[in-house]
């Protein structure tokens, strides 16, 4: 039985091992509970009949100038303060630096004072240059880790299999722990993390919660440290539905103050012609006679037969008039002789019927087709024209523009997490991100059909696409740069070297394939 321990911060667990080694499996079984007193984010591993070792990558452990088990995790919650009640988010990482070696069977955990909330890391392999986001990377379990807030939880301690957790007074924590086989060239290698986060509650008024059981809350009103009286209603209950209606009655239907008009205290009656609110002289005919029968007539004249205001044509207050050539509604042209020339069928002095259509109609709207038929459906010319299906090559200009805002999103976080004097400069480049994104699909869901129609005849009238795609293609180089920007922005923050996320050439992939799908478009065509 041999004994190998990894321990990143007792140099006594250490000794201990060491000592271990040197007097023999047998006798070491005996300090076990030393061992075990002195464990603090450290690992004992027994391996029975372990007699080859491996080092992944080669060279990569301490005595072969590598950084061995060196690794580099943390856990964070998604706020910096939150109330009792409210669900909150943790997230976490989890990586072998550059130049260590790879771990395997990597698991990362997190618990809560109410106990195990769950895995972020279900049995993976770390590689060494490589940290994982989670739940954000592939490699992670799904996420969100969040749980909610109880009174029980805040300064609560937290009980782990490796170790305990004080609690802080006005906060509540959590723990992550990574472990994992570490193939440094030792028999066993385990990997140990141990890490802690912690969230502030307040109350309602932004005060820490030191007591859980007396603290400032909104009232019903919303009111912080209210007393409910705020928001009550006419009948005294707060956020209530009475309400005092027109008339002044809680709750009452507003019919105790109508008038005659069914208006709440409009004060209005009947008059003596049946009127409400009328003054008894809207009874009377235009001359004067209660309910008498004479009207108006069309000319504006009482008891009139509507012949005094009649146009040339014979229309009541219309509109026709006689001309200077004496023709009644006439344009004035019908006695016109002065054309030198001849007048064309659009009624132009020598004019050239330019308001003809291609049937000859002045104002006509016959059109000639794009295979030069006029009035045709430009079926005659088919066989000279190419349909382009766009759809699938549109989702894949689609799919890298989401691809690059992605990533911008993701790095420019970690940088603004690792500066927060970054953060304006963070947010500033994810808004330019987002309208560049919007700008390029809103120019190929306009101007780019799904099908588009090209022509190899005289007559099609083409529809230039040249100016879309350009700028198209220059919207996506910017993401491209945007994109680069935030990796190396993270790195230079977290102090680490970032690129595409550990997969180099992602960024380039995205610019590449964006390109050539704009470069299948068809620069002009007849239309959709």
């Amino acid at each position: 039985m041999k004994t190998n321990l990894y321990c990143a911060t007792s140099p006594k667990l250490a000794a201990v091992a060491v000592e271990c080694r040197r007097i023999g499996s047998s006798v070491c079984y005996g300090r076990i509970p030393l061992l075990m007193s002195l464990l603090f984010g450290c690992f004992l591993v027994l391996s029975a009949g372990v007699s080859v070792a491996d080092e992944n990558p080669p060279g990569c452990s301490l005595v072969n100038g590598g950084k061995g088990n060196s690794s580099s995790a943390g856990l964070n919650f998604n706020v910096a303060t939150a109330h009792i009640g409210e669900t909150v988010a943790l997230f976490a990482t989890a990586g072998m630096v550059t130049n260590a070696c790879s771990a395997t069977e990597a698991t990362g955990t997190i618990y809560t004072s109410a106990g195990l909330l769950g895995n972020f890391l279900n049995n993976v392999t770390l590689s060494p240059g490589i940290i994982l986001s989670c739940p954000a990377d592939g490699d992670c379990v799904p996420g969100p880790y969040s749980f909610t807030i109880t009174k029980e939880m805040i300064g609560a301690k937290i009980v782990t299999p490796i170790g305990t957790v004080s609690g802080m007074p006005g906060y509540v924590r959590a723990v992550g722990s990574v472990t994992g086989h570490v193939h440094s060239g030792q028999y066993i290698d385990e990997l140990a993390g141990f890490h802690t986060a912690s969230v502030a509650i307040v109350d309602c008024a932004g005060a820490l919660v030191l007591d859980p059981d007396h603290y400032a809350v909104k009232d019903l009103c919303g009111v912080c440290g209210g007393d409910n009286s705020t928001c009550k209603d006419c009948a005294g209950v707060p956020n209530g539905d009475s309400k005092l209606d027109v008339c002044g009655v809680c709750d009452g239907n507003g019919t105790t103050c109508l008038g005659c008009d069914e208006t709440p205290n409009s004060q209005k009656v009947f008059d003596a012609c049946g009127i409400c609110g009328g003054d008894g002289t809207s009874c009377k005919d235009c001359a004067g006679v209660p309910n008498g029968g004479a009207k108006i007539d069309l000319c504006g004249v009482c008891n009139g037969n509507s012949t005094t205001c009649l146009d040339c044509k014979g229309v009541p207050n219309g509109t026709n008039k006689i001309d200077s050539c004496g023709v009644c509604g006439g344009d004035g042209m019908a006695c016109i002789t002065s054309c030198i020339g001849t007048i064309d069928a659009c009624g132009v002095c020598n004019g050239s019927n330019a308001c003809l259509d291609c049937a000859g109609i002045p104002n006509g709207t016959t059109a000639i087709d794009c295979c030069g038929i006029c009035g045709g459906d430009g079926s005659t010319c088919a066989d000279k024209c190419k349909t382009y299906d766009l759809k699938k090559i549109k989702a894949k200009i689609s799919s890298s523009l989401k691809s690059l805002l992605v990533m911008i999103n993701k790095y420019s976080g970690q940088q603004s997490g690792c500066d927060s004097a970054m953060k304006k400069a963070a947010a500033k480049r994810i808004a330019s991100s987002k309208i560049l994104v919007a700008k390029t699909n809103s120019l190929l869901k306009v101007y780019v059909g799904d099908k588009i129609k090209l022509c190899n005849t005289v007559f099609c009238s083409k529809t230039s696409l040249v100016d879309v795609i350009k700028t198209a293609k220059t919207n996506i180089r910017k993401l491209y740069n945007l994109s680069v920007q935030s990796q190396y922005a993270a790195g230079t923050a977290c102090k680490v070297a970032r690129r595409d996320g550990g997969k180099p050439g992602k960024s380039n992939t995205d610019l590449k394939n964006g390109l050539n799908g704009l470069g299948k478009v068809p620069p002009a065509h007849c239309g959709n």
